[in-house]
């Protein structure tokens, strides 16, 4: 089975956080005050003056030995979220991505002085580190499948359906990304920086009409979830 070296990308641009996705990750949704929406867009700038950009990744190709057994040549896990999503994939891409540790410190700092402000950071923080993970897949993952007329699905990450978060431990370890983006994992395999991400994005030969990531998940109680009552 192949599998490519290590590769890294970085973003030194501005990152574009949405203010939509910090306002869902504070809790607001839609009914944010004139007061929190200002403290959002402070938040945003803050996290944009502050982000850190960058990711490591490798291709693989992948092989289904049994049912909710998922093979990667270098590593098997058994998920049956993660067959379910990777199914109709020959090969899929593995990635980690963080927009940095001075975000973290961001929070540190405010904490305690304007816990709000603390709190609207957190939320820009999650918000930019998932805008950064949309920006590789456009630039990366989805323009290495167009040129083999090929198509990516949604990443699926730890954490997502059954498949648990000891992963990040095989992840981690793969793309040796404590040398490559500075990124490591705690005893409870938490990731820091926190505002981190690891995940699979798959390529298939068929352009699937997949679901948005965050309403396909089967939690349907997380607090976060889009479209949910916040």
């Amino acid at each position: 089975m192949h599998i490519s070296p290590v590769c890294t990308y970085a973003h030194s641009a501005q990152l574009n956080i949405d203010m939509g996705e910090t306002l869902r990750y504070m809790g607001c949704g839609t009914q944010a005050t004139e007061e929190i929406a200002s403290l959002a867009a402070r938040a945003i700038e803050a996290v944009q003056a502050a982000a850190s950009c960058k990711a490591c990744y490798m291709h693989c190709e992948i092989a289904f030995p049994q049912e909710n057994v998922v093979d990667f040549g270098f590593m098997q896990i058994q998920s049956a979220g993660l067959y379910r999503h990777l199914k109709c994939c020959k090969s899929v891409y593995i990635f980690a991505a963080t927009v940095g540790l001075e975000i973290d410190r961001l929070i540190f700092q405010y904490k305690h002085s304007s816990p709000s402000f603390a709190l609207a950071v957190q939320a820009a923080g999650a918000a930019a580190v998932e805008s950064y993970c949309d920006l590789l897949c456009a630039e990366v993952f989805e323009k290495e499948a167009e040129k083999q007329k090929r198509h990516t699905i949604p990443r699926f990450s730890a954490g997502y359906d059954d498949l648990s978060l000891e992963v990040q431990k095989q992840i981690v370890a793969a793309l040796d990304c404590t040398r490559q983006i500075g990124l490591t994992l705690t005893d409870g395999c938490m990731m820091m920086p926190s505002k981190s991400v690891t995940a699979f994005v798959g390529i298939s030969d068929i352009k699937m009409h997949t679901a948005e990531k965050c309403s396909a998940c089967s939690n349907t109680e997380c607090v976060f979830r889009k479209g949910s009552d916040l």
